[in-house]
């Protein structure tokens, strides 16, 4: 059981990390702009290191299959 969860976030952890700043955003957006900004960059961050992350690990995973 745990390591099926241990690999599920290791799939999808970028997600979860793009839903929390998303939803920080929102909730401080104005109240300081500095975070607000840095906020937005890991909104815009996170899902493409994310996708580069799950295309590495297939492609890997290609390989070896040959």
């Amino acid at each position: 059981m745990f390591n099926s969860y241990v690999k599920l976030m290791e799939k999808y952890g970028f997600l979860i990390i793009a839903f929390f700043a998303l939803v920080y955003l929102f909730t401080s957006w104005g109240e300081n702009w500095a975070l607000t900004w840095l906020h937005i960059g890991a909104l815009i961050t996170a899902p493409i290191i994310g996708v580069s992350d799950m295309k590495g690990s297939q492609a890997g995973r290609d390989k070896d299959e040959k």
